[in-house]
């Protein structure tokens, strides 16, 4: 779902975490990481907000059709630009 996350240093994940309502007191980054996955598995809307882009683009996370494109949408686009071409 979220590329790069288990790969965020402390620093990123308490940021992303409190950023998302979460309790970042006394935990480790992997538990950090590991809560911020199931809060955005139990709230998927969460990714859309305005904080958690900022963040998730600044610490160099993708989303596939929210912060990076998915396969679909870079697939479409590589047609057009080829179509333009001609």
């Amino acid at each position: 779902m979220i590329q790069g996350l288990a790969a965020i240093p402390y620093v990123g994940a308490v940021a992303l975490g409190t950023a998302i309502g979460i309790n970042t007191t006394g935990k480790n980054v992997l538990e950090i990481s590991n809560a911020i996955t199931k809060k955005i598995q139990e709230n998927p809307e969460i990714i859309n907000t305005p904080q958690f882009k900022g963040l998730a683009f600044a610490m160099g996370l993708r989303v596939p059709g929210v912060i990076a494109p998915d396969a679909d949408e870079m697939e479409r686009e590589k047609k057009r630009k080829e179509v333009q071409k001609f």
